[in-house]
């Protein structure tokens, strides 16, 4: 009997190779099924336990239900059919065997496909078969056993292909006909345009506490960056400055009696000064 916590740990495991898969193909790459709705059709299926729902990457085999899809009969003209539901970059493949369960009737199975190859388009999966340099018909190697996941980068061989739909032709196999697959996509790639656009959008928004502005500071943005225009601190402004100048350039033709307020003037525009210096160390 396979337990829950066994199935959620091959679940985890199986995740884990599928990641490791898409980094070693591409940053960009992500399993097809992970981001948009798949449909998988096939040549024939063996029985209602062993049909197409089971060709999923990674799926476990249960007493019900088998551990991969499995073709009625063996021969070449077989074949799994993989419907993207619109235009896609392909990057790559990964297939693994029929997972082996000793709870499945008639006992443990050791069924995987050896070798295959590809043929993908846009109208069906028959219009272009995948080829190489020389055009010659790619055979792909398929699996040793029945988990291990087998992946092939097509940037490897002669490239990448945009396709709704791709087919895997099985050419050979070991006891019976069973795979489970995932096509790999290239991701979307975000536009540059519109991360610099956002960037700057996140530039341009007032960054500065609440608790500066409570004080009496006045901020403005700009369209590159957060600057502090005008200000206001007390009495100490520009008009304050500029009365404290011409008090102080009078003062020598001034009688001590405006001495003291030339004083207090001044000590307003040193408080200015320094509010100048703790704002502009605060930002």
């Amino acid at each position: 009997m396979v337990f829950k916590s066994q199935v959620v740990k091959l679940t985890t495991e199986m995740k884990t190779k599928m990641t490791a898969i898409t980094t070693t193909i591409s940053k960009q790459s992500v399993f097809a099924s992970t981001t948009i709705t798949i449909v998988v059709t096939t040549s024939s299926v063996l029985s209602v336990q062993t049909s197409v729902t089971r060709a999923k990457f990674s799926c476990v085999e249960t007493a019900t239900e088998a551990g991969a899809w499995c073709a009625k009969i063996n021969d070449d003209k077989q074949f799994l059919l993989i419907d993207l539901e619109s235009a896609q970059l392909v990057t790559g493949i990964v297939t693994q065997g029929r997972n082996s369960s000793p709870d499945w009737p008639g006992g443990p199975t050791q069924q995987w496909v050896t070798s295959y190859t590809l043929s993908y388009g846009l109208e069906n999966g028959d219009e272009t078969e995948y080829k190489d340099a020389n055009g010659e018909v790619v055979v792909f190697k398929g699996n040793v056993d029945t988990d291990t996941p087998v992946s092939h980068s097509f940037k490897t061989y002669s490239g990448t292909f945009t396709a709704r739909f791709v087919k895997i032709r099985m050419v050979s196999w070991h006891e019976h006909i069973a795979m489970r697959a995932e096509v790999i996509i290239e991701k979307a790639k975000t536009s540059s345009k519109t991360s610099a656009s956002s960037q700057a959008k996140e530039k341009t928004s007032t960054g500065i506490p609440s608790g500066l502005l409570a004080k009496g500071f006045a901020f403005f943005t700009s369209k590159v960056k957060t600057k502090v225009q005008t200000f206001t601190f007390g009495e100490a402004t520009s008009t304050t400055k500029t009365t404290a100048t011409k008090v102080t350039t009078s003062k020598r033709k001034k009688k001590s009696s405006r001495k003291k307020k030339t004083e207090t003037s001044t000590l307003r525009v040193t408080q200015h000064h320094s509010s100048m210096a703790s704002l502009s160390g605060m930002l």
